[in-house]
């Protein structure tokens, strides 16, 4: 193989592997969980996790399950702006907690839910809706979440942002470097 075809071959691996990089990290919201750890509020004895899904077209699937929740009771959930240590208003309405479990479909992608703090929020009732009885910190899987002092809340940790800037400037380079290669096969024609 001569100088020039093995530069446009060097040059176009380059470049496909720059693409491949930098599809894999457009991609990693869809199907990318996070969770929350729901701590007991007010002595009620509930606790419980939520998973949450990305479904990669614009709605995440939310799974609470709790332990404790007494027999009949329904009790609303909500993702609420803020953390358990600050709640604010609600954002996104659950479907309510029935025999210990709810699923709910939101019409929103992972990414734009946890674009701020946001935790989940247990209610008592319908009826005594001011009464909580467990809240999470909602934290992407990247995260670690733990038990925190207070109320309920969860610590997050670092995530993978480091990667996904490495990644990207690896795809970078190796873009620029195909595109070099190309042009300096084509002028030496």
């Amino acid at each position: 193989m001569n100088k020039n075809k093995m530069r446009v071959f060097a040059g176009l691996v380059a470049m496909l592997l720059a693409l491949v990089t930098l599809s894999g990290v457009d991609a990693q919201t869809a199907g990318t969980p996070a969770q929350a750890t729901l701590a007991i509020q007010n002595n009620s004895g509930i606790s419980g996790r939520a998973d949450l899904t990305d479904n990669g077209n614009n709605t995440t699937t939310v799974k609470v399950t709790v332990s404790g929740q007494p027999a009949g009771n329904v009790a609303p959930a909500h993702i609420h702006v803020g953390t358990c240590d600050t709640l604010g208003a609600i954002k996104y309405p659950l479907t309510n907690i029935e025999n210990n479990t709810s699923t709910t479909i939101v019409n929103a992608s992972l990414t734009t839910i946890t674009a701020e703090a946001v935790a989940i929020n247990l209610h008592k009732s319908a009826a005594e809706v001011a009464v909580y009885t467990a809240c999470g910190n909602i934290v992407r899987s990247v995260s670690v979440s733990a038990p925190a002092a207070g109320n309920g809340g969860s610590v997050q940790a670092e995530s993978n942002l480091w990667t996904q800037f490495l990644l990207g400037g690896f795809a970078l380079v190796a873009l620029a470097s195909g595109l070099v290669l190309y042009s300096r096969s084509r002028k030496t024609r």
